[in-house]
């Protein structure tokens, strides 16, 4: 926890030494917050309900501004059990709520027969190289992939990554059949080359896969999330066939379950909701995103196999890097964060339902 502590001090530090700080209700409040969080880490353990807290504060120093409903007071006070468990319940409710609208189900492959032979159609990965030292897993996951596709390759300015190092780490791939490698600027993470650098490219192909070399060193719960999901969506090549047996029926996305209960707005929208309408509003959906969604299910982590008709509203939005704010940015708030709370709810209409591996 001493880890914790010293980067929850350094960031507030920052914040009362930011320009302009001027005392601002804003920035008070956020200070406020994130003092009180340096206290709780250091009064807690790990593992403990106060260090859920810590985290929890550390991650919305925004709170101070806004009301506390039953949940987030959670992190100030230890409320009664039957409270917390009715409010629990009610999130359960909601999020059954949205997997009902957006034909989400989960569990193993188990039931579903393995695909013979190749889809019915074109089948295209992206990959989204941040940290090129961990090209060898995805070398090795796309390894066992049981069929040919073309693979597009992005890498942003500034990642010491160039063509020939991607080229020669994969290689070995036996079942690639084309390589693109290109750079593209530092927006936007993985979402914003998926649309703006390859969608037109990728839109012409049946199948889309979407990767990216994840790491997430703002929280010591996110290691061997990376392992989770290749494990799940590339694990083996049976199990491709039968993701794909699923893409070939009715099904429109295939994704990793959650991986860790990561702290942030029990709703799943975080600071999210309002660039998410921006995103549907431009892509000419018309739908209340609170209202039918209240606790949005997503493919946390951003990565999936999917048909290209469900994701074609996405795939077809006129966005540009320029859309996305240059780095650094913050771990929620941006186009990017809500744009992948939105990669199931580009499929509404169109027939097709989500798979979640667990």
């Amino acid at each position: 926890m001493s880890a914790l502590y010293d980067s929850v001090r350094r960031r507030w530090r920052r914040l009362k030494a930011a320009e302009p700080w001027n005392g601002s209700a804003a920035a008070r409040a956020s200070y406020a917050v994130l003092r009180a969080c340096a206290r709780l880490v250091k009064r807690c353990g790990a593992g403990t309900d106060l260090e859920a807290r810590a985290l929890y504060l550390y991650y919305h120093p925004e709170l101070g501004l806004a009301p506390m409903d039953a949940w987030q007071d959670r992190v100030h006070r230890r409320v009664p059990a039957a409270e917390l468990a009715a409010l629990k319940a009610r999130l359960a409710d909601a999020r059954a709520q949205t997997c009902r609208a957006l034909g989400v189900t989960e569990g193993p492959l188990d039931d579903v027969r393995p695909l013979d032979g190749a889809p019915d159609g074109d089948v295209a990965v992206h990959l989204h190289v941040f940290y090129p030292e961990l090209l060898p897993a995805f070398a090795a996951a796309f390894a066992r992939l049981p069929f040919p596709f073309d693979l597009y390759v992005s890498v942003p300015d500034g990642v010491a990554a160039g063509e020939a190092s991607v080229r020669a780490a994969l290689a070995g791939v036996p079942c690639l059949r084309q390589l693109v490698v290109r750079r593209c600027p530092n927006r936007g993470r993985d979402i914003a080359p998926l649309a703006c650098l390859f969608g037109r490219a990728l839109a012409r192909y049946r199948y889309i896969g979407h990767f990216h070399t994840k790491r997430s060193p703002h929280d010591a719960r996110g290691r061997g999330w990376l392992d989770f999901i290749l494990g799940r969506l590339a694990g083996s090549a049976d199990g491709c066939r039968r993701i794909f047996a699923l893409l070939s029926g009715d099904c429109g996305l295939v994704s990793a379950a959650d991986f860790v209960e990561m702290p942030e707005d029990p709703s799943g929208w975080g600071r999210n909701l309002a660039p998410a309408r921006d995103l549907v509003r431009r892509a000419g959906l018309t739908v209340d995103l609170a209202a039918r969604f209240p606790v949005i299910v997503f493919p946390q982590g951003s990565m999936f196999w999917a048909r290209t008709d469900f994701l074609r509203r996405f795939l077809d939005l006129p966005l540009s890097f320029d859309d996305f704010p240059a780095e650094p940015v913050g771990v929620d708030g941006t186009l990017a964060h809500a744009g992948e709370r939105l990669f199931y709810v580009w499929g509404l209409g169109t027939g097709l339902r989500v798979r979640r591996i667990p």
